[in-house]
């Protein structure tokens, strides 16, 4: 037996590339159930199937870092009914922008490049998100990104 899909193909795709942890989402994400194609299988059949794939699919999800909820919640939408993912929902299913394991490995390659503690960074990177906005929109407009941009004197973090 065999399962295909458009819209389930761009989530196997989208969050396929092992290690690949940076995820930019084009065009929108559709999630529903898989489904069979050309089977005349028994329900029992059918059943061991479905809970082969389950297993199968909430396996890699871990292995990417993407919540296993991702595959439960498709399994509620029928093929036909295929919905697409808000940038939101995608963010909370593990399917935002940056792998989270990905980002933890960064801010520690980064706290002990400026010979700081983990603590002291995320400090240190809190007051800077506080000054410029995240990361991923720094400023809403160009007077915003120069006062950002010029140099700033943080506080201090331990005395």
């Amino acid at each position: 037996m065999s399962y295909e899909g458009t819209a389930n193909a761009q989530v196997r795709v989208y969050s396929s590339t092992r290690g690949g942890v940076i995820r930019l989402p084009y065009g929108r994400v559709l999630i529903h159930r898989p489904y069979l194609v050309g089977s005349s299988a028994s329900f029992e059949a059918t059943q061991q199937h479905f809970a082969e794939i389950g297993q199968k699919a909430k396996s890699y999800l871990r292995d990417v870092n993407v919540s296993e909820s991702l595959f439960d919640r498709m399994m509620l939408i029928a093929p036909e009914d295929a919905v697409p993912l808000t940038l939101d929902e995608m963010k909370a299913l593990g399917l935002g922008f940056n792998d989270q394991v990905w980002l933890e490995y960064l801010d520690n390659k980064k706290a002990a490049r400026a010979g700081m503690t983990k603590q002291d960074w995320l400090a240190k990177k809190r007051q800077t998100i506080e000054i410029c906005g995240d990361i991923m929109g720094v400023a809403d407009n160009s007077e915003q990104l120069r006062a950002c941009q010029a140099p700033r004197k943080l506080t201090p973090l331990r005395q």
